[in-house]
């Protein structure tokens, strides 16, 4: 993927996929986004199962919102 940055309300499943999320992962973050009418904040992603620490950390510099 590229380096750019992904809109974790806007992202579809491809560009959640290309910030090296797991297909499971991918689908935690899309009903996660549908349930709560988007995320307010990156650090949202802390609640959703399944999303090692290290993981966020190195994907939260490239979303926005």
């Amino acid at each position: 993927g590229s380096g750019g940055q992904v809109n974790v309300n806007t992202a579809n499943f491809e560009e959640l996929r290309n910030l090296g999320m797991s297909v499971t992962q991918t689908g935690r973050v899309l009903a996660f986004r549908e349930r709560n009418q988007g995320f307010k904040s990156p650090d949202e992603l802390d609640a959703i199962p399944g999303f090692p620490r290290d993981f966020l950390d190195s994907i939260k510099g490239r979303l926005t919102l």
